[in-house]
């Protein structure tokens, strides 16, 4: 029932986010509105895992989410925050290789877990924002494509083939199988998404590159979150979208890919000038 749930509403989202973000470049500063409001919902669900329950506290971190969302925009260049977000994933990474021994520093503080939401969660505001205003809607959708497919992929392939388990601890349900079906059905959409709009040969290799490593970092971030529900006690971050839990449980990999993926594509354009 939960499999028929899942495929019911991604059947039924996907579209409207398509025509979403193809039109997104007619209304960019809409568009930041929206994806905004998005992002404090994310936050809302966030303080979750601070081991908050009142909806006041809750209310107040959404408050300075978006307090820190507004001074982002005025005050950080937005290529010094897709920097702190791609080395505040690599860092995730490295607590989630040590977890549970180290947790004990930063498991129970709800600061730091706070403070960890407004790393995942402004980075990639600014990062999916920057894509439209620089590159335009088809880039936009070309990187939640690459999310999308390596999740979808993950999901298949681990449904059919899945038997070694990736990170029992932290995620039982995730196989090696299954992440590396996504990465193939990603790296295969890509490519086709390479071919199809004529990218130069001497740009292929480091765009391949590139979408490998965000794929990479889409796993990294559902991963993470998986480890804070688990510190947290927390089967879903919320019950917005039936089959699927909360939003943060459908845009965790877009979360961690969306800075990434810039960071990595202005080094990429540095290397090639």
């Amino acid at each position: 029932m939960n499999t028929l749930f899942r495929l019911l509403t991604t059947a039924v989202l996907v579209p409207p986010v398509i025509w979403l973000l193809l039109h997104a470049g007619a209304w960019p500063l809409t568009f930041g509105v929206v994806t905004g409001f998005l992002v404090l919902w994310g936050g809302f669900e966030w303080s979750g895992f601070l081991g908050v329950r009142s909806r006041l506290a809750r209310g107040f971190y959404v408050l300075f989410l978006l307090s820190v969302m507004l001074l982002s925009l005025r005050y950080v260049p937005a290529t010094l925050a897709m920097f702190v977000g791609a080395g505040w994933w690599v860092m995730a990474g490295v607590l989630m290789a040590c977890w549970p021994r180290f947790s004990r520093f930063w498991g129970k503080s709800p600061v730091i877990k706070a403070i960890m939401g407004i790393l995942c969660l402004v980075p990639a505001w600014m990062a999916i924002n920057f894509i439209l205003f620089v590159n335009g809607s088809v880039t936009l959708l070309f990187l939640f494509a690459l999310v999308w497919s390596a999740d979808s992929g993950a999901w298949f392939f681990g449904k059919i083939w899945g038997r070694h388990r990736l990170s029992p601890a932290i995620s039982p349900g995730k196989t090696l199988e299954g992440v590396l079906g996504g990465m193939m059905t990603a790296l295969l959409v890509a490519g086709l998404a390479f071919w199809w709009s004529g990218t130069p040969r001497q740009v292929l290799p480091g765009a391949m590159l590139l979408s490998f490593v965000t794929v990479l970092f889409s796993v990294l971030g559902d991963l993470f979150e998986s480890m804070l529900k688990r510190e947290a006690g927390l089967k879903d971050s919320g019950r917005l979208l039936p089959g699927h839990g909360g939003l943060l449980d459908r845009i965790d990999g877009l979360l961690a890919a969306s800075p990434v993926y810039v960071t990595g594509a202005m080094l990429l354009d540095h290397v090639l000038r």
